[in-house]
């Protein structure tokens, strides 16, 4: 289960408006960690349910 941190990234990600460093800032992490957590399959997986 993805924290609340990563679920908003991943809905801003969905939304394609914003880039990762402005995504980042308003998750409230460094843009290395956003880097990071696209790497993972768990949150690859939530990020690719969205647009299932």
């Amino acid at each position: 289960m993805l924290g609340g941190k990563k679920k908003k990234a991943i809905e801003l990600l969905a939304e394609g408006k914003l880039s990762r460093s402005s995504i980042a800032k308003r998750v409230g992490v460094h843009p290395s960690t956003l880097s990071r957590w696209l790497k993972e399959p768990a949150f690859l997986a939530a990020f690719y349910e969205e647009f299932s």
